[in-house]
């Protein structure tokens, strides 16, 4: 999955919250820490996140990734 791909999938727009969910476990599995655009996109879901990505559980999957790789 390119870095495009990525930050697409963490948009605000993006409505499938699961594909989000998946995408931060894929995330979990990397030897390395994504490129910083996509940590950006990763951020903004902690600074203001939808409600459904709040409900569904998005929210906290991102804040337990990037508190993984000591980036939160």
């Amino acid at each position: 999955m390119t870095e495009e791909d990525m930050i697409g999938v963490l948009d605000r727009d993006n409505s499938d919250e699961e594909s989000k969910k998946e995408l931060i476990k894929k995330l979990v599995s990397l030897d390395t820490p994504p490129s910083e655009p996509v940590i950006q996109a990763l951020m903004r879901i902690i600074k203001k996140p939808s409600i459904p990505e709040a409900s569904q559980g998005v929210f906290d999957d991102t804040v337990d990734y990037l508190k993984s790789i000591c980036r939160y």
